[in-house]
């Protein structure tokens, strides 16, 4: 990471809300929270909600004697992510992608992954959750319907039927064609950058759709059916 990351006129690679002084040659990565560090030389330190790792960059790859020590304790963190050479407690997979999924990855995206000036859904966040100005390609904001339509159904208590119909009224308003298809890709400012009427993209507008409809937006049925009616009328092979 240290070697493939953006890195500052120091040799830094700094991610999240780090502030670093006098550092040189690091990896330093903060998620959830500040992260302070001085005088740092050819170390990695990686600072998550729910633990720290600290170690010079030419023993990072040791990481695994870690985990070994961890589990030597008894610790339930390494009990999450299942390995052949490891006693998992049951359950405990499932309840570490539910939190990942319902407190870290749906807020994230149902926040600063919400393009309110243009409509829409931003095409990609980089690693410190700023929006990438990149071009909207249809399956993207077809995705996006489809996360948030499925997180309502398992539970969610976010906002999942206003992102429902933002995606939708983004979708239906920008990127219809002319006989009833959706088309590729659309610039940021939803104008179309990509007319092609893609076979894959209309699957995933109709999956979008299809759990949309369940969910309870009125429009998405009629759209669904829109669409299946292009497919027969222009994509038939």
């Amino acid at each position: 990471l240290l070697d493939v990351g953006p890195s500052d006129k120091h040799g830094n690679v700094i991610i999240g809300d780090v502030v670093a002084i006098d550092c040189e040659n690091s990896y330093i990565r903060g998620d959830g929270r500040l992260l302070s560090a001085i005088g740092m030389k050819d170390v990695a330190i990686v600072s998550t909600a729910d633990a720290t790792f600290v170690a010079p960059v030419s023993h990072s790859q040791h990481v695994k004697k870690i985990v070994e020590q961890l589990e030597k304790s008894g610790r339930l963190e390494t009990r999450f992510t299942p390995a052949h050479d490891r006693v998992i407690e049951s359950g405990a997979w499932r309840r570490r992608v539910r939190h990942w999924l319902f407190e870290e990855t749906l807020p994230l995206w149902s926040t600063v992954g919400v393009d309110e000036r243009h409509g829409g859904f931003h095409e990609a966040l980089g690693f410190d959750a700023a929006p990438l100005m990149k071009p909207k390609r249809m399956r993207t904001q077809a995705r996006q319907v489809y996360a948030f339509a499925v997180a309502k159904e398992r539970g969610w208590d976010g906002p999942a039927e206003r992102l429902i119909a933002h995606g939708i009224d983004f979708m239906a308003g920008q990127g219809r064609t002319k006989r009833g298809g959706w088309v590729r890709t659309l610039n940021i400012d939803g104008s179309v950058a990509d007319p092609v009427e893609d076979a894959y993209d209309h699957s995933c507008v109709l999956l979008a759709l299809a759990h949309a409809h369940m969910s309870g937006h009125p429009d998405a049925l009629r759209l669904g059916e829109e669409t299946f009616a292009f497919l027969d009328a222009h994509l038939e092979d």
